[in-house]
């Protein structure tokens, strides 16, 4: 990716608040959006119809068109990001309580952090660093071994689907720094939600869902199509964009702290309007993981440098703070 220009300290601010707020909401809606909507209909709706938006706003502006280069690794990190890390936890909601569900996706930090010292965009993890990814382990195993009765029972395969879905954002995220890129986060943000959608709706045909889709009109509630409202408005265009702009002006780990606040949101909310039963067994595990997060996070060194390749040449850039 391109060298971008450092941004404004009252830019990164909101975006960090757009990322923690509206992200912590989205498990909520993506919760309520599948109750009549196939998951990853739902999914490839909202990105390809924020790609649509997102792109003709950047053509507005007068932007040129994705390289060949660049489509591709659109194509990439639409995949990583958004057919896996997003399709996947649209699945996993339709049997695990949305407030699990981000807890599980908390371990995103850990991951981020280990691959960016094995891809050397950062150094090693401290010796607390290794005690967090435990932690974080542990978690999600005492998630899967909660089962004290059938409130507590979780589906071990949807809990499955929601660690593969927070490793493969965490390779996307990572990745996004070395391919690349638009000079403009929009336009970045327009071609990954259109790869992803393509990819979701080729998914959601391999899966069987078409079979549903001509019910769709008829049996779409009223709470499910304003939730993918709110996904395709609120989730991807603000916090999307958010997060990609994030991704280049802030070091990657300081970046998934927001999977500190977004857990806490989502079973608030998913308590307060969903009537979830979120158990003592289960906070107590969901603890466990943030714990793994906070060390993680705080004992593991920023990045020193990031590299950064734009053509042939090879460039090392600080993270800008």
């Amino acid at each position: 990716m391109p060298g971008a220009a450092p941004a404004s300290t009252t830019r990164i601010v909101i975006a960090f608040a757009l990322l923690y707020v509206i992200w912590g909401s989205t498990y909520l809606a993506i919760g309520i959006a599948v109750t009549t909507i196939p998951p990853l209909t739902m999914a490839a709706l909202r990105f390809l119809a924020s790609g649509l938006v997102l792109h003709l706003y950047c053509r507005l502006r007068g932007e040129p068109p994705l390289t060949p280069a660049q489509w591709g690794a659109a194509a990439l990190l639409g995949a990583l990001l958004l057919l896996l890390g997003n399709g996947l936890v649209c699945l996993a909601e339709r049997t695990i309580p949305t407030g699990i569900a981000a807890l599980v996706i908390c371990m995103t930090p850990l991951w981020m952090t280990l691959l960016s010292w094995l891809t050397r965009q950062s150094a090693a993890p401290r010796p607390w660093a290794w005690l967090g990814i435990l932690c974080g382990i542990g978690g999600v195993a005492g998630l899967m071994l909660s089962r004290g009765h059938q409130a507590e029972a979780l589906d071990y395969r949807a809990l499955g689907w929601l660690v593969l879905a927070s490793l493969a954002w965490s390779v996307g995220s990572v990745c996004s720094r070395l391919l690349p890129a638009p000079s403009s986060p929009l336009l970045a943000s327009a071609g990954q939600m259109w790869c992803g959608g393509i990819l979701l709706l080729i998914a959601a045909m391999a899966l069987g869902e078409t079979a549903s889709w001509h019910h769709l009109p008829g049996h779409v509630s009223a709470a499910s199509a304003w939730a993918l409202l709110y996904l395709t408005v609120i989730g991807s265009l603000l916090g999307y964009g958010s997060y990609v702009f994030l991704l280049r002006h802030v070091a990657s780990g300081l970046v998934s702290t927001y999977a500190f606040v977004n857990p806490v949101i989502a079973v608030f909310l998913g308590w307060l309007l969903h009537d979830e039963v979120i158990t003592l067994r289960m906070l107590m595990a969901g603890g466990v993981i943030v714990l793994g997060v906070v060390l993680m996070v705080l004992a593991g060194p920023a990045p020193a440098a990031v590299q950064r390749r734009s053509g042939s040449q090879t460039q090392l850039r600080r993270p800008t703070r």
